[in-house]
């Protein structure tokens, strides 16, 4: 996400593998998905005042007017005109990161399935979650984070 993270790092790409070779080739695997201490430094950049939230904020706060109104501003401020030239050119230049970022979400995802079906009562254990809404099991997601630190 920075352009200092040194990471070509990607989520492993799994077209026409079945299940149970996804699953073999992660346990296989010696090294995380992403190094020690990315996800802080994601997180600085995506909320914090970081190059992606800042510009993200921008373009989010661009869609909040009308287009006809920026348009107007558009025709008769040239320093404006720019400025929108400028942040059209930074927001494209950073959609390649949120697609990453969508892309390591879904490999977090897909790795904690795969973790929670090896186990004999995973049928169960979905059960368990099937009804609980995401922020009602805030509790359960500050275990899984004490969990992913050790």
């Amino acid at each position: 996400m920075a352009d200092d993270d040194n990471s070509n790092t990607s989520p492993p790409a799994s077209d026409g593998e079945t299940p149970e070779q996804i699953f073999a080739r992660l346990m296989a695997e010696t090294e995380p998905l992403i190094p020690k201490g990315f996800a802080e430094r994601i997180e600085r950049d995506v909320t914090g005042n970081g190059d992606l939230a800042v510009v993200r904020r921008l373009a989010l706060a661009f869609l909040e007017k009308p287009f006809r109104a920026m348009v107007k501003q558009a025709e008769t401020d040239r320093a404006f005109a720019e400025s929108m030239a400028y942040m059209s050119k930074a927001v494209r230049e950073r959609e390649q990161s949120y697609r990453l970022l969508a892309d390591w979400l879904g490999a977090a995802s897909s790795r904690m399935l795969m973790a929670v079906c090896a186990r004999d009562d995973s049928s169960a254990i979905w059960e368990a979650v099937k009804e609980e809404k995401p922020e009602s099991g805030f509790g359960r997601l500050m275990t899984l984070a004490r969990c992913g630190r050790q």
